[in-house]
Order: structure tokens, then sequence, then C-alpha cells
């Protein structure tokens, strides 16, 4: 019996196999979970190809699927990445558009309300003021999102 991780006499077994790092080799990509920046560039260790036929028929067909399954799932994380920019820039826009209208309201009704009315007016013109410093809080964000490493690198119209 072949126990991982322990060093056979076999010299046979010694010759077909590397030696086992149980550090390096003793991982695999979780197919259920979602892929991380990086995990594209990382190779599976020997270990988990061991079985298959260097030149069969079988292999070839299998890692033809397997890079199939793999490239279809990343076409469906890259739709959902970009889906998912797309609704943060709409809401972006609402959050700005809806700020820039609260902001617009309140001093409509400083300016509408009664001179006499000195609290009415004061309260109209803090809210406003409230609201214009969140639009230009969001605004400075969405600027910031817009001017990331990330959102200048990343092409979701015609991606590589």
């Amino acid at each position: 019996m072949v126990v991982l991780g322990k060093e056979s006499e076999d010299a046979i077994f010694n010759f077909k196999f590397p030696k086992l790092d149980k550090t390096k080799d003793l991982w695999m990509k979780d197919p259920g979970k979602v892929l991380v920046l990086g995990d594209g560039t990382r190779q599976e260790p020997w270990i988990w190809r061991i079985g298959l036929q260097e030149h069969g028929e079988g292999s070839e067909k299998w890692m033809i699927e397997e890079d199939r399954v793999r490239w279809f799932k990343s076409r469906a994380l890259m739709t959902r990445w970009r889906e998912e920019v797309h609704m943060r820039e709409a809401e972006f826009h609402r959050i700005e558009r809806a700020y820039r209208r609260m902001t617009d309201a309140w001093t409509d009704i400083a300016k509408t309300a009664d001179p006499l009315l000195c609290a009415l007016r004061a309260y109209a013109f803090k809210r406003a003021d409230y609201y214009q410093g969140r639009h230009r809080e969001a605004t400075k964000l969405h600027l910031e999102v817009v001017g990331s490493d990330l959102a200048r690198e990343t092409d979701l119209v015609n991606p590589v």
C-alpha cells in the first residue's frame, strides 16, 4: 500500500512519481468557489494529474473538457463582474441625482419661506447644506472608484 507523503523503497515508484512536498502538493482549486485574483496563474500540483494517460485519447478529451468548463466558468464570472460594475455605476448616478434634487428642494423651501419665519428658513438651509455635502461625498467616491487602478486596467467592453 502506498501512503502519500512517505518515501517508498520501491525504485519504480520513486522513478515514476516526483517527491511529494506536503506544503505545496496537497492542494487543489475548489471548483465550487468563485475564482479570486491570481488563481488563473496558479497551476495545480502534479498529484492531481497522476492516473491520466500522457498520450491517450481519454486524457486529451478530459483535458479539453476541463478547459471548456473553466472557460465557461470564467466567462460567467466576467459577465457577472460586468453586470455588477454597471449596477454600481447606475447606483452612483441615482444617489448623486437624489442628493442634488434634495438640495434643490430644500433650497427652494428656504427661498420661498416667509422671511418672518427665520427658524424655518435656517432649518431648510441646514438641510440643503447637509444634502449638498452628501452629494459632494458621493461624487468624490464615484470619481475615486472610476479612477482606481482596477477600473482603469479592466476593459469590460472588449475583454481579452
